[in-house]
């Protein structure tokens, strides 16, 4: 396993077992959210008062915070013009590289224009040896880079990455130089968090139950801790205005001595080999978590079934209706050239698991393509903004597509998943958070085959935000059935997001809906306090 993670006592769930600071303010947004100008690029915050730099050529803009903090004006002093156009790697090595050149006791690192060299460098106001944020760029040696097993492809695009760098930050390209930040590069993206926004169901973040991607971050000590698919714990990075990005791990359930923290590298909601190969992509290992190795473990067991079904094309025989088909080489010896032509001209055939007759999967794959292709154009369509007759005409779409694909598709398909996600989210956009029995309704519709194709707790946080959404008014539900959901839900956010930002989720959910929030839900989970009766003194009983 290597370096990870490991508790010296017992835990509790919700506990925090490590925060950690941007390495070398290594926390960057991501290249189309700079292009929208909503997020401060010091603090990643998405602020009505950002301020763009005017700078020719810079992208960047800065809230009033970070425009007021002298440490964080000269963050951006780092990338300000031509950098800010760059890639986010390319963004997060010249920080990388002028950080630890100003830690090393240089007062003028800032770049130049490289299509100006004339213009001289400015000077920062502040002695580098008071930028305390600047010192932990030194624990880039502790990381991992992987290079060795990256493909030619993928090393040629880390080495040019870094060259870019290197004549942005008026550095020496020393072919040392190139192929020591050629390995920062890909420990960058080997090792980086990626830094979403909760609770933001605007655009396109309510397509992903309120969760917005906003940038990526190097946090050397957070990349001590390893992956799992059924993760034991979950990580945020607060960004909040003025302060540079933290990274805080928090444990979902409680652990003993000596276990190790798990937290997900990659998309939970995906097959056993997507998540494999798409680890080994990105991170270059192959994952052996007990979820992997319990599909492969038992062909006939609930994890290797519904493993199959998250891609599973349904039988349609009216004698069979349950079994999935399989692609297997069929045995065609002794048929005769003209029925083997016959089947060739209908397409390919499968086999059905259970009642073992071959079918043509030509109708199959029409309706996957026409999913997948509504999921991508009302994606499309929000990103853009559209709005009124034209996203209701791609909504009318997505449904009429998972209405064809439920025919030969599995509940559990991911691309099913996709769309009843995206109908919570368009449900909620359609009518700003106010309709709460549209949203409630498609709430329901996604929570119910989650919690079926649940085998650990690898699910934990997405059913707790859609029974979040499911709650429907007090009057029409049992009172103490309402409250029993809520303190659940409550507590499952906390364990993930923390005691603030887990109540405030509720509370935020709960009354943009027209519903009463619970203002001490912090507290409901946990125990009724007691009011505590004023007492009066004489003087103002009888006044």
């Amino acid at each position: 396993m290597g370096r990870s993670v490991v508790t010296n006592r017992p835990v509790p769930a919700g506990s925090v077992v490590l925060t950690a600071q941007s390495t070398g303010c290594a926390a960057v947004l991501l290249d189309s959210v700079v292009a929208a100008g909503r997020h401060c690029s010091i603090c990643l915050t998405s602020r009505p008062n950002l301020v763009p730099c005017n700078v020719f050529n810079c992208r960047a803009s800065l809230c009033v915070e970070c425009q007021a903090n002298t440490t964080h004006r000269l963050i951006h002093s780092f990338e300000c013009g031509p950098t800010s156009q760059e890639s986010e790697l390319v963004r997060s090595l010249v920080r990388l590289m002028l950080c630890e050149k100003t830690s090393n006791g240089s007062t003028s690192t800032t770049p130049s224009d490289p299509s100006n060299p004339s213009t001289p460098p400015p000077t920062h106001p502040i002695p580098p040896q008071k930028i305390k944020s600047f010192h932990n760029v030194s624990d880039l040696t502790l990381l991992e880079d992987h290079l060795a097993v990256f493909d030619q492809g993928r090393k040629e695009a880390f080495g040019d990455a870094a060259l870019r760098a290197l004549q942005l930050a008026n550095m020496n390209c020393l072919p040392e130089a190139i192929e020591r930040w050629t390995r920062v590069a890909a420990a960058f993206e080997s090792n980086e968090f990626g830094i979403s926004g909760v609770n933001q169901w605007v655009g396109e973040s309510a397509l992903s139950l309120g969760s917005e991607s906003v940038g990526n971050g190097l946090f050397v000590h957070g990349a001590y801790v390893n992956h799992s698919c059924n993760p034991n714990s979950h990580f945020v990075v607060h960004c909040k205005p003025g302060a540079l990005p933290t990274l805080v791990i928090r444990t979902t359930r409680s652990l003993n001595t000596d276990q190790h923290v798990f937290i997900s590298y990659t998309s939970l909601y995906t097959t056993m080999e997507q998540r494999k190969n798409s680890l080994y992509d990105m991170y270059r290992f192959e994952c052996q978590c007990e979820r992997c190795t319990s599909v492969v473990s038992d062909e006939e067991g609930m994890p290797h079934l519904i493993n199959a079904a998250m891609t599973g094309l349904l039988c349609t025989s009216s004698t069979c209706g349950m079994g999935l088909l399989e692609n297997i080489e069929e045995d065609i010896e002794g048929s005769d050239e003209q029925e083997t032509s016959a089947t060739a001209s209908q397409g390919p055939q499968w086999c059905c698991t259970e009642c073992l007759t071959m079918q043509t999967i030509t109708q199959h794959m029409k309706s996957h393509e026409r999913l997948g292709l509504a999921v991508s154009e009302l994606q499309m369509a929000v990103v853009h903004n559209c709005q009124g007759e034209e996203c209701r005409t791609q909504v009318e779409e997505l449904k009429a597509a998972q209405a064809q694909a439920a025919v030969h598709l599995h509940s559990f398909h991911t691309l099913h998943h996709a769309a009843r996600v995206m109908l919570v989210g368009m449900a909620w956009l359609n009518t700003n958070g106010q309709d709460v029995k549209q949203i409630s309704n498609r709430a329901s519709i996604a929570l119910e085959p989650l919690k079926r194709s649940q085998t650990m707790q690898e699910y934990m946080l997405w059913i707790s935000i859609l029974e979040t959404l499911v709650l429907v008014p007090e009057s029409t539900q049992d009172p103490s059935l309402s409250l029993e959901n809520m303190k659940h839900s409550i507590k499952v956010l906390q364990c993930h997001y923390g005691k603030e930002m887990g109540t405030s989720f509720m509370n935020n959910t709960m009354l943009l809906q027209g519903r009463p929030g619970n203002k001490h839900a912090h507290d409901a989970p946990l125990r009724k306090r007691p009011r505590k009766r004023q007492k009066r003194g004489k003087k103002a009983w009888r006044k």
